[in-house]
């Protein structure tokens, strides 16, 4: 991970804005997905096969992880909820979701077949490959997902697997049998109506509308809502927007929470008193020089 993606993996970790992305940019602010339902489910994926850009001749299994994942509990069952982070276009994306998804399936069904193996061992001694393989009466527990995109370029790259695909002029086969995976893209650029966000992620989400507009993101926090903030989401809005003042202002600082107007025009203040130094100390070595340059 990039220190972007870094940035809103720990920011997104929380229940609270895990479930508001969900709820503000999938559902309209309804509140479909609950903070306190929500369960950590950061699980390895074991996956055989080549790396990205290298051959080998015998492939290794790797490890794989998703950017977030939680499990959803509802009643006994789960569903399983996940966020890909993305700063940067990936052209692969498609399939990468797929790839994460597959994987979180086999896992499921890799435990229902390892649980079943568990009882049988307890009544007989010998257990054959069909008793404990998936069966008709096994169910999957669903996976949804998001590609989160944060970058500041508008996204080119396809958003489904069929937007991969090189078909020819095979349109017959592709009509009758080829099966697309659509995936879910969320682009910051793209969420107009903040409203619906709940959480403090609205602020993050606002500001980040307003890279590259000194103004508008000043502006912004001149706003009620950046008088007193969080110094964590301070921190992430600083980090995202490449603000290396307001970070230094929040490694100063002992308090957890922050006013972004009364930091923005601190930094303001100095940035015009490290100017006006800078000139009048350019001035004086001016000076010294043409004085040395007469005397000559």
């Amino acid at each position: 991970m990039g220190k972007y993606d870094d940035a809103m993996y720990s920011f997104l970790s929380d229940n609270g804005r895990f479930a508001d992305l969900f709820n503000g940019a999938v559902f309209g602010g309804e509140k479909v997905l609950q903070a306190d339902a929500l369960v950590e489910g950061a699980e390895r994926y074991a996956w055989t096969g080549a790396s990205q850009g290298k051959k080998r001749k015998n492939p290794k299994t790797q490890d794989r992880y998703r950017d977030i994942k939680k499990h959803l509990k509802e009643g006994a069952g789960f569903s399983v909820v996940a966020i890909e982070n993305q700063s940067d276009i990936d052209h692969s994306m498609p399939w990468r979701i797929m790839m994460y998804d597959g994987l979180e399936y086999e896992r499921q069904i890799r435990e229902i077949e390892n649980c079943k193996r568990r009882k049988l061992s307890q009544k007989k001694k010998k257990i054959t490959r069909w008793e404990t393989r998936f069966g008709q009466g096994d169910k999957l527990h669903p996976v949804y997902t998001i590609c989160l995109y944060h970058g500041t370029k508008p996204w080119d790259g396809p958003k489904s697997l069929g937007d991969m695909m090189d078909f020819g002029a095979d349109e017959k086969l592709r009509e009758a049998l080829f099966h697309d995976y659509r995936m879910s893209l969320v682009c910051v650029e793209d969420l107009t109506e903040l409203s619906v966000f709940r959480t403090d992620l609205r602020l993050l989400l606002a500001t980040l509308g307003t890279r590259g507009d000194k103004e508008a993101m000043k502006a912004l926090y001149k706003s009620k809502d950046f008088t007193n903030i969080s110094a964590e989401t301070a921190r992430t809005i600083a980090v995202m927007t490449d603000n290396t003042q307001i970070l230094k202002k929040l490694d100063e600082q002992e308090e957890e929470e922050i006013n972004m107007c009364k930091a923005w025009d601190e930094i303001q203040q100095e940035w015009e008193e490290a100017t006006v130094k800078a000139r009048e100390e350019g001035l004086e070595e001016g000076i010294e020089k043409g004085r040395k340059e007469g005397k000559q």
